[in-house]
């Protein structure tokens, strides 16, 4: 705590938000291992992410050589903090100018930067269905977790 949390609260326009990532953490400062487990649950994901990129990639006949692997570890993120602007819906429109404008610099063109963009945003998000119908699907329904924290 590096300020008194009625401080915290009290600060102009930061203060309610700062106060809830305080109590967030005072929260979780002893389950390092649920941090741990979210921690390698979403490098699992952006990996996947990536590495759905780089098939896609690969598809579209973008040359290795011209688009390394690295490349898309270092693109393919940016992109994605990119398209999280609030400028449009799930990022549609600014996250395919980010890859025609990053892609592009590397050589790749217009239309199959678009097509990478495309193609990959729809991978994941028709896998991210498919993983929501399993889950809805072989779920038992049980009681509400308990949440921590949360008077009874």
């Amino acid at each position: 705590r590096w300020l008194p949390p009625d401080r915290v609260a009290r600060l102009p326009w930061a203060g309610g938000v700062l106060s809830e990532i305080d109590q967030a953490v005072t929260l979780y400062r002893e389950r390092k291992g649920a941090i741990l487990t979210s921690l390698a649950y979403t490098l699992g994901n952006h990996l996947g992410y990536i590495f759905c990129g780089v098939a896609v990639g690969r598809a579209l006949g973008i040359p290795g050589e011209q688009v390394g692997l690295g490349h898309y570890f270092v693109l393919i993120p940016l992109v994605s903090m990119v398209s999280c602007l609030p400028v449009s819906v799930m990022g549609f429109g600014i996250g395919e100018l980010a890859y025609v404008e990053l892609f592009g610099r590397l050589g790749v063109p217009e239309s199959q930067a678009l097509a990478l963009s495309l193609l990959t945003r729809f991978l994941v998000i028709g896998w991210g269905l498919v993983g929501g119908l399993v889950v809805l699907l072989t779920r038992r329904p049980r009681a509400a977790p308990h949440v921590l924290g949360a008077s009874q």
